[in-house]
C-alpha cells in the first residue's frame, strides 16, 4: 500500500520562512490503511482539521503514519519559521519582548544595603588581576638585571 505525503501547508515552504506578520495554514490528513499522528513542536496536533499557525518563531510538524495491518511507520517533517513584524529578516523567528514595567520602590526598602558586584563581574575582576600579576613576573624574567 503506498504512503502519500499528507502534511499540506499553505502560506509558507518546507525549510523557509515566511514574511513577517503572516501565518500559515496546516492540514495533516489521515489515510485510509494507516494511523495518523501528528505533532507540532512536540505537542499533539489535530489531524484532518486546518489550522491557522500565526505565532512568530521556529514551527515543526512531524507525522507519523503507522500501517493499520502492522509495518514500520512513515514519518514525515515540515520545518518552517514565522518571522516577528517587530523584529528585521536578521532575527529569524525570535519574538519580539516587551520589557516589563519599572516599579519603583519604597527608599526605605534599600536602607542599610550596600550594592555588591555581581559574581561574573568578580569573576572578571579576579582573572584580570592574574593576567596582569602573570604579565609583570614575564617581564621581570626577561629583563636583564
Amino acid at each position: 500500500m503506498p504512503c502519500h505525503a499528507a502534511i499540506n501547508v499553505s502560506g509558507v515552504s518546507d525549510e523557509s520562512a515566511n514574511a513577517a506578520g503572516s501565518s500559515a495554514t496546516v492540514t495533516v490528513a489521515a489515510e485510509a490503511g494507516f494511523s495518523t499522528e501528528a505533532l507540532h513542536n512536540d505537542a499533539l496536533f489535530p489531524v484532518g482539521e486546518a489550522v491557522v499557525i500565526s505565532s512568530p518563531g521556529y514551527h515543526e510538524i512531524v507525522e507519523t503514519k503507522t500501517p493499520d495491518g502492522g509495518g514500520a511507520p512513515v514519518v514525515s517533517t515540515f520545518q518552517f519559521i514565522i518571522r516577528s513584524p517587530g523584529r528585521a529578516s536578521t532575527e529569524d523567528g525570535v519574538p519580539t519582548f516587551t520589557p516589563y514595567p519599572v516599579v519603583n520602590d519604597a527608599p526605605s526598602a534599600f536602607a542599610g544595603l550596600e550594592a555588591q558586584p555581581s559574581p561574573r563581574l568578580r569573576f572578571r575582576r579576579t582573572c584580570r588581576s592574574r593576567w596582569r600579576q602573570s604579565c609583570a613576573t614575564r617581564r621581570m624574567a626577561r629583563s636583564p638585571g
